[in-house]
């Protein structure tokens, strides 16, 4: 089985290699694998990336530029510089990335073992007790004429909406809010999933989120428990995936948070939102092209690429951003 492993993995590196090829140099593959059951095993590939794309050369911000030309309003130009101070602050610098795979191999009956050349392989995602397949497909790099012209309509909608800027009395450090995920990820969880009927997932984004300057909320039940292990807060402590609460709906009616749909325009400190699990991350990097996030779930993660997409982006509104 090891000569099995190896030569996945050298497949799967050499896709990775070519995927991201332009964008990004990789390198410094490692792997882990781990038994799970029924032929399953948890195969883990780690390696190291290094944006070379400049902020210049995005086509989402060549869009926002082109806006600009025509609007030339001060708060696309405002947007602007954000989207590409964000970009910059990641090319050039090396940083870990961890993609998770499940690899499944068929029962042979005659040798009476698994089968290394029937192997099946799923990006795989890790919740509650349980994990998400989806079929290993080669992911297709984003259409730069699609994004150009996202970056386009977005800056002309910015300038074309007048906007009441509510003030509040705390600002988010987004920055902040992702040194506490990724320096908390591999804590213990707080919440065993016997005790809450899941994991602890929306308690570690909670905790991310309150690092970051949004203060607990004892009246919207949005506040961490007052012992380790002790009840939090409804809203604190749900991620709003069962209509009874939760850390989702509570940021989005306070607005504090609004629904994103083009991962283009999401970076670190937004909201990770799984729709058909009860599940939440927080977004610990988005550079315009891939996004990362750190978790718990099943497993406790951070650095972990996203490959499914059946999920949905919250990013902090421009009124409480610092």
């Amino acid at each position: 089985m090891k000569a099995a492993f190896e030569k996945m993995f050298g497949k799967i590196a050499c896709r990775l290699a070519e995927e991201y090829a332009g964008d990004y140099s990789i390198g410094h593959f490692g792997y882990e694998i781990t038994e799970r059951d029924k032929g399953f095993f948890d195969l883990d590939i780690e390696a190291e990336m290094t944006l070379r794309r400049s902020c210049d050369d995005s086509p989402f911000i060549q869009g926002m530029k082109e806006a600009l030309m025509f609007s030339g309003k001060r708060s696309t130009k405002s947007k602007i510089d954000f989207y590409s101070e964000n970009i910059s602050s990641y090319v050039g610098v090396p940083s870990r990335s961890v993609f998770p795979y499940s690899i499944h191999f068929s029962y042979n009956p005659k040798t009476k073992s698994l089968d290394p050349e029937s192997s099946l392989l799923f990006f795989r995602t890790d919740v509650h007790d349980d994990i998400i397949l989806d079929k290993a497909v080669r992911q297709k790099p984003a259409d730069p004429v699609i994004e150009r012209l996202n970056g386009y309509l977005f800056a002309r909608e910015e300038a074309a909406e007048d906007r009441i800027h509510l003030v509040y009395p705390f600002a988010y450090d987004r920055l902040a809010a992702r040194s506490w995920a990724n320096a908390n990820a591999y804590f213990r969880p707080e919440y065993p999933s016997k005790q809450v009927g899941g994991t602890d997932c929306a308690n570690f984004v909670s905790k991310a989120l309150n690092a970051g300057g949004i203060p607990a909320d004892k009246a919207g039940k949005w506040h961490p428990a007052s012992t380790w292990g002790g009840w939090a807060g409804d809203n604190w402590l749900r991620t709003g995936h069962y209509n009874n609460g939760g850390v989702v709906p509570y940021m989005r009616k306070k607005g504090y948070f609004r629904k994103e749909p083009l991962a283009a325009r999401v970076f670190a400190g937004s909201i990770l939102y799984w729709n058909k699990s009860s599940h939440v991350a927080l977004v610990t990097h988005g550079d315009g092209i891939i996004i990362k996030f750190a978790q718990h779930g099943a497993t406790q993660s951070k650095d972990t690429v996203l490959r499914n997409q059946n999920v949905s982006f919250y990013l902090p509104s421009a009124a409480i951003m610092k």
